[in-house]
């Protein structure tokens, strides 16, 4: 569930930061120089460019972190013998005496 949230707030902050871009460039290509409008503008790309490596980067983390949490079970599974595993003629009853 953490994951989820979590997920879902990145996703709001990456939309939030899209939208700040565009508004921006909007008010800047409405009141400033061109000279201005052009450094904002790059720069703006630059903050989304780096918010898609991002994510991108948290997805390979993500996925990689799962890969060797999957191995990590299986060695465990191979190491270990669950109860639903053990077969019942395996199983030795003995009764205790009361004395």
């Amino acid at each position: 569930m953490r994951v989820f949230w979590s997920g879902v707030g990145f996703g709001a902050g990456i939309a939030s930061t899209v939208m700040v871009k565009r508004r921006v460039r909007r008010t800047v290509n409405r009141y400033a120089p061109s000279e201005v409008r052009t450094a904002v503008s790059a720069r703006g790309s630059d903050v989304v460019d780096r918010a898609k490596r991002v994510t991108t980067e948290i997805r390979a983390a993500a996925d990689e972190g799962l890969k060797a949490m999957r191995v990590r079970r299986q060695e465990l599974d191979d190491e270990f013998v669950l109860p639903s595993e053990i077969a019942v003629k395996d199983v030795r009853i003995t009764r205790i005496s009361n004395r």
